[in-house]
């Protein structure tokens, strides 16, 4: 009879053991899921930002672009200060995301390796895979491009579009959505990055 009284018990805690489980993950995914919208909103500005980076500004992308120092100095001090308000305060790693964005800049015009025309726009959503509180992102993006190719020996260059899977990694810190990481793939270099072109046309 104790034995039994005993198993009841313990059946008993089990039961409510699980249900305080399930509340909880069903009260985290309604917690996760609300956070949503202002995920999204970070990694497509974002992504934008990063992007129009890639470029010198408009007015100089052309095959021969002669930019004045003062201008390149301006141009890139703004690159980084705009790529930095993504991260947060604190956190240095913006900093390998600018050198790289400021030597593509420097290579298109010391090597004329010009980005004509590049977009970015989110066709999907993948996968966002929270770890307390961080959230890795992936998305499909539809990607038109205009520059050079370092896949390509023959031409040197590539034009037209593809569809690349790209990610960002962001963590919440002081209740904002802040870039921890990213791998946004440029077309004509998806190889290069882990192969995130998924499909190719020729424009």
């Amino acid at each position: 009879m104790k034995a039994l009284k005993k198993f009841n018990r313990g059946v008993v805690i089990a039961v409510i053991a699980l249900i305080g489980v399930s509340i909880y993950l069903v009260e985290l995914g309604i917690t996760q899921h609300a956070e949503l919208p202002a995920i999204k909103q970070v990694v497509e500005s974002y992504i934008q930002t990063y992007v129009n980076y890639n470029m010198l500004p408009k007015e100089y992308r052309t095959a021969t672009p002669n930019v004045p120092q003062a201008t390149m100095d301006s141009y890139v001090a703004k690159m980084q200060t705009d790529i930095k308000s993504y991260f947060a305060a604190g956190d240095n790693s913006y900093k390998f995301m600018t050198d790289t964005l400021k030597s593509g800049l420097q290579s298109q015009i010391s090597d004329s390796t010009v980005v004509y025309s590049y977009t970015k726009t989110i066709s999907k959503y993948n996968s966002f895979v929270f770890d307390k509180s961080t959230v890795t992102v992936s998305v499909d993006t539809n990607s038109s491009y205009n520059g050079p190719d370092k896949n390509n020996s023959s031409t040197g260059s590539f034009q037209g579009n593809a569809v690349t899977t790209d990610t960002v990694v962001l963590k919440k810190v002081d209740g904002a959505w802040k870039v921890v990481y990213s791998n946004i793939n440029t077309p004509s270099q998806s190889n290069s990055f882990g192969g995130g072109m998924r499909r190719m046309r020729e424009g």
